[in-house]
C-alpha cells in the first residue's frame, strides 16, 4: 500500500511541476502578446483602429461570456467580418 502511495504522491508533483511550467511559460507569452499590442495600438492611427474599435478587457475577462456572442451564436469575433 505505501508502494502505491508514493507512486501515486510522486506522479501528482511530477503533474503539479509541468503545469507550474505552463502556467509561467503562459503568463510570460501573455505578457509579451501585451506589450506587443501596447506597442502596436501606440503607433496606430486613430483612423486604422476605428473599424476594429473593441471595448478593453480587464483581467480575469474573457470573450464568451453572458452577452457578448454566447446567446446569440454570433462568434466574439464576428466584427473582423465572416469567416468561411
Amino acid at each position: 500500500m505505501d508502494l502505491v502511495k508514493s507512486h501515486l504522491l510522486l506522479a501528482v508533483r511530477e503533474e503539479v511541476e509541468a503545469l507550474r511550467e505552463q502556467i509561467r511559460e503562459l503568463s510570460e507569452r501573455r505578457a509579451a502578446l501585451e506589450r506587443e499590442n501596447r506597442l502596436l495600438r501606440a503607433l496606430a492611427t486613430p483612423q486604422q483602429l476605428a473599424p476594429r474599435a473593441i471595448p478593453e478587457r480587464g483581467p480575469g475577462k474573457f470573450l464568451g461570456g453572458p452577452g457578448e456572442g454566447a446567446a446569440t451564436g454570433d462568434a466574439p469575433w464576428s466584427f473582423w467580418g465572416k469567416i468561411d
